[in-house]
């Protein structure tokens, strides 16, 4: 119990929906996934104003740090390269017609896969991250990589911005987003879990999704939900499709 409690002191409640405003209730309650030493019980709210589904609470700086201090292997650059370049490179033929050519930023690099990519079809592209040893070997392999934070990054002249597996990490999304909105020249790629998949609902049966115990996740996106959002930040959904990567994945283009 102590070191649950612990770990509790790295965290800040929300006052109300993240999103909206609105006032939530409680939904479900699960114990983490045990990472980096953080072990701790989420408690997941629902918004009764717009339905968004969100924790009670997010990681401070602190806690963030830790979180990050460690990632899983296929969260680095190394292993299936070839894979990884035939399906972001057919993401990237979908982002073309809506983005055209020009300066491409890749928020929360990872494993490098969608950013050389990109280099390879011939966009100027970037990639940020907050983890400076996530960025090493791409950045000894000739790539543009910096070490920022997607939320105060300067994003002036993007002609895309992706948000591959990352908006479901960000405590305040629609800041975010009306923050790339003012600068974007093109469009944005979104990849996140589902809710409202069926393959999130089946695994709800039997035996429960993975996302309600993942630690880094501050939300679960239903499409509606987050097409909605979208809209509310100015953007216009073209393209949504369901992600081959994960489990209950889904994929959004707007522009």
């Amino acid at each position: 119990m102590n070191a649950v409690l612990k770990e509790i002191d790295y965290r800040i409640a929300y006052d109300g929906c993240p999103l909206c405003s609105g006032e939530g209730s409680e939904f479900r309650s699960e114990y983490c996934f045990p990472k980096s030493g953080i072990s701790c019980e989420l408690t997941w709210m629902k918004c009764g104003s717009c339905s968004h589904v969100y924790t009670s609470h997010y990681f401070d700086e602190s806690g963030y740090k830790q979180l990050l201090s460690t990632v899983m292997q296929d969260g680095c650059f190394g292993g299936k390269i070839d894979e990884q370049r035939e399906i972001w490179g057919a993401i990237i033929q979908r982002l073309i017609p809506h983005a055209g050519k020009g300066r491409w930023i890749d928020v929360g690099v990872g494993n490098g896969g969608f950013l050389f990519t990109a280099d390879e079809f011939g966009f100027d592209a970037v990639g940020i991250d907050k983890r400076a040893y996530i960025l090493q070997d791409l950045k000894a392999l000739g790539y543009k990589v910096e070490e920022a934070d997607a939320t105060t990054f300067d994003y002036s002249g993007a002609t895309v911005v992706i948000l591959a597996d990352i908006l479901e990490h960000i405590p305040y999304p629609k800041e975010l987003l009306r923050h790339i909105r003012k600068d974007l020249r093109g469009a944005i790629y979104i990849s996140c879990p589902n809710m409202d998949s069926v393959s999130w609902r089946y695994m709800d049966t039997v035996g429960g999704t993975p996302y309600w115990k993942e630690s880094e996740h501050y939300h679960n996106f239903t499409r509606a939900r987050l097409q909605a959002l979208l809209k509310e930040c100015g953007f216009t959904p073209v393209y949504f499709g369901v992600s081959p990567r994960y489990q209950a994945g889904m994929e959004i283009i707007a522009i």
